[in-house]
């Protein structure tokens, strides 16, 4: 019998369905596992419009189905008041698999389960919201456990860093990722230098240099933050801010970000770049629990292995997401005049970004690969983003 792990919230999820804002059937291929298929085939009110429904990806090796979405990339099974047709007409075993499942992340060894849940799905966000304390795992018993296994001694590092007390959220995401690099420079010293951070004394020495780094951030160092923030942000969004799914959330902030980096003057870019550096911090900060909620999850469900090198690939990932929420937030809420819900308009952008980058591991390492000498970045480049 499997050892299982469990994020604490894991068996109160339920789907809010048509209530929803942001529906699973729209925008993402999704794959019919070969069970889901076989009941397909052998139902005929639903094998007459296969042709219509599935589009067969095949390779040399192996053959692949996915729904074949409408021409507004809408699922054809969804219905107009949002609620999947299968459901209601044959029952929750006909769907596939990816829909029974989401946003329930699975990973399974030989000996281990670990169950965790996506924060691709607005429903999670909101749960994590009503967490006050650290995020918590259970075993099959429901009986609170720590994440020290053997094989996850650097997950387990990390997750303790992210929620640590008395360090801001941007000092312990900066503490995780020089654990990470010093690791891969040197992979047999880990245990020496797991130790070294678990040292109060150490942490306070690295943390007041940064401090002292940051306190002589000037209006220059603060307009470089947001210009190489805003370029990023487009970079990420070019192929997502006209799409029906993503319009209303993307587009109008890529417009402006786009004025901001052609405005000759400078005057507009400095003015944005000194309030988002200085003023809308404090709004932030009332969200760094949530967001720390988000990241121990994701590291949960992302760093599975002391691989270094593929938990730097996550870590990098994580943290795109984390600034990308911030500064479009910020975006979003200059241009309703500092009047929209600003925990909506976080919890919005946090799914989002979950489900354009955190789904696109390949194209974000291309990317990374394109724009630096290797996809791994330098804590240079951490620093900058998060000024």
């Amino acid at each position: 019998m499997k050892k299982i792990t469990k994020l604490e919230i894991y068996d109160k999820f339920k789907c809010s369905a048509d209530q929803c804002p942001f529906t699973c059937c729209e925008d993402w291929e999704i794959e019919i596992d070969l069970d889901t298929y076989t009941r397909w085939e052998g139902n005929n009110k639903i094998s007459t419009n296969l042709s219509e429904t599935v589009k067969m990806n095949k390779s040399k090796h192996k053959s692949e189905r996915y729904i074949k979405m409408n021409s507004k990339k809408l699922c054809p099974y969804l219905s107009s008041n949002q609620l999947c047709t299968l459901v209601l007409n044959q029952g929750e075993d006909y769907i596939p698999l990816t829909c029974r499942t989401f946003p329930r992340v699975i990973n399974t060894t030989d000996e281990l389960q670990e169950l965790s849940l996506s924060c691709a799905c607005p429903e999670v966000v909101d749960m994590f919201r009503d967490i006050d304390k650290a995020v918590k795992f259970l075993d099959g018993s429901n009986t609170v456990v720590p994440i020290d296994s053997s094989e996850t001694e650097l997950r387990h590092a990390i997750i303790s860093l992210l929620q640590k007390k008395g360090y801001s959220l941007r000092n312990r995401i900066l503490l995780c990722f020089q654990i990470l690099l010093e690791i891969r420079l040197a992979p047999v010293n880990q245990k020496e230098i797991l130790e070294k951070y678990e040292q109060e004394q150490y942490l306070q020495k690295v943390e007041e240099l940064w401090k002292y780094s940051f306190d002589k951030q000037t209006t220059e160092l603060w307009k470089n933050t947001f210009t190489e923030v805003s370029e990023l942000f487009l970079d990420i969004v070019q192929n997502y801010r006209r799409r029906r799914k993503y319009k209303e959330k993307l587009k109008d902030i890529a417009d402006l970000a786009e004025e901001l980096l052609e405005d000759q003057e400078e005057d507009s870019i400095i003015n944005y770049a000194t309030e988002y550096a200085t003023q809308f911090q404090f709004s932030f900060e009332q969200y760094d629990k949530l967001f720390e909620h988000c990241l121990v999850t994701k590291v949960f469900a992302n760093c599975c292995s002391d691989n270094v090198d593929d938990t730097i690939m996550a870590f990098q990932i994580m943290i795109t997401e984390y600034v990308m929420t911030k500064y479009s937030a910020f975006l979003k809420y200059k241009l309703s005049d500092n009047s929209a819900d600003l925990y909506r308009i976080f919890r919005d952008y946090i799914v989002v970004y979950s489900r354009i980058i955190e789904y696109n591991m390949e194209g974000m390492k291309e990317f990374w690969a394109e724009s630096f000498e290797e996809a791994n970045w330098e804590m240079g480049y951490l620093l900058l983003l998060l000024g």
